[in-house]
């Protein structure tokens, strides 16, 4: 059982007053000793209780959570259809891609800091024409908002990630990225999004990792790189 605090003053002056003495010269000789002893006495006592003004350490469940957390990281993309367009596409030319599946996309990260291969996924599950090109390269606009050119944002050697893409060293800001196959041109006569099978179909499901949402089919493939 808890002792109370009156208890354990009690049996701090108990002991202070069981200190041996013998006589007087021999006692005034050792008082000293037993002053010095009182205070590691009382604190003996007192050790199950944390000194005054002194807070215990502890680690919150709200801190844990804040850890654990990962930073997402949201950017607009487009898709291009051929391997060697260095241009921005024209309004006319940006209809045809947003009806093959290709047009601008605001895509959500689920962690900033993945590797390139998690960040490619998640690339070609918005774009999935993307998986048959062989890779790709990402590019942005040059110099001024006027210029219509676009150039090639260098791959570092492990690859594109969401985190060098945001790195104020590379500047792209919220300029819009360009996706342009690598290999193979995209074949814009039999888009997947015209083409339903039973990979494709089903209902829509939202995922319980970053809210996105995906049709029943595909949503396994994406919690696969969602939860990591």
């Amino acid at each position: 059982m808890t002792k109370t605090v009156a208890e354990l003053l009690r049996e701090a002056a108990a002991a202070l007053e069981q200190v041996p003495s013998s006589n007087a010269p021999v006692a005034s000789l050792n008082a000293p000793e037993r002053r010095n002893n009182a205070p590691a006495e009382v604190l003996r006592l007192f050790s199950p209780y944390p000194a005054r003004g002194v807070q215990r350490k502890s680690t919150s469940p709200a801190t844990m959570t804040k850890k654990c957390k990962k930073t997402t990281y949201t950017h607009a993309f487009i898709c291009l259809a051929k391997r060697k367009d260095s241009d921005i596409p024209t309004p006319a030319a940006k209809r045809t891609l947003e009806m093959a599946g290709l047009g601008e996309s605001k895509i959500t990260f689920p962690d900033k800091y993945c590797g390139a291969s998690d960040f490619s996924d998640h690339l070609e599950l918005n774009f999935p024409q993307l998986k048959y090109c062989g890779g790709f390269q990402l590019l942005r606009s040059r110099g001024s908002t006027r210029s219509k050119v676009l150039e090639i944002i260098p791959c570092p050697p492990n690859g594109y990630t969401s985190e060098g893409l945001s790195s104020k060293e590379l500047g792209v800001g919220a300029a819009v990225i360009y996706i342009r196959p690598l290999q193979k041109d995209i074949d814009m006569q039999d888009p997947p999004s015209l083409t339903l099978t039973p990979q494709t179909t089903g209902p829509l499901v939202e995922c319980v990792y970053c809210a996105e949402i995906f049709s029943f089919s595909e949503i396994q493939g994406h919690n696969d790189c969602c939860e990591k």
